[in-house]
């Protein structure tokens, strides 16, 4: 075998190389983890357990956006009285919805994608409810 041989330029320039990736590493800042969970703490908390047909969801399941909707819930029955939002004796917050079956689970699925459209849905639905309340409409929803 032929040895190759390496020219003083290419040493050199290769030692250069390897000397500014070692500056560049020293001026890069780690972050530790208690600096990182310090700075992306979370804007906002649950004022009260929240549970989905029964099940604790606990706070880091949650987006920010879910968290401030659940935050806004009024016990109540919304989307044809098949959700319910209801306030336990503990002070928690239940949203129950029929999610058994594969065909209830498409069925709630075609009115909201997920948990924050199904939030937003109770949101508008509560706001409407009240507004004809206070307009003193008729509440009576059913056909006779």
């Amino acid at each position: 075998m032929a040895k190759e041989e390496v020219g003083v330029d290419t040493l050199k320039d290769l030692v250069g190389s390897v000397r500014d990736l070692a500056e560049a590493a020293q001026k890069t800042k780690g972050t530790s983890l208690a600096a990182y969970l310090d700075k992306n703490k979370r804007k906002v908390k649950l004022r009260a357990p929240f549970y989905q047909n029964g099940v604790m969801v606990r706070l880091d399941q949650l987006t920010d956006e879910q968290v401030t909707l659940i935050n806004q819930l009024k016990p109540g029955r919304f989307n044809n009285r098949k959700w319910e939002i209801v306030k336990r004796r503990d002070r928690s917050i239940d949203f129950r919805y029929p999610n058994k079956t594969v065909e209830q689970r498409m069925q709630n699925n075609m009115v909201a994608r997920d948990l924050t459209g199904m939030l937003q849905l109770i949101l508008t639905e509560a706001e409407t409810q009240k507004a004809r309340r206070k307009a003193g409409e008729d509440f009576d929803d059913y056909d006779e």
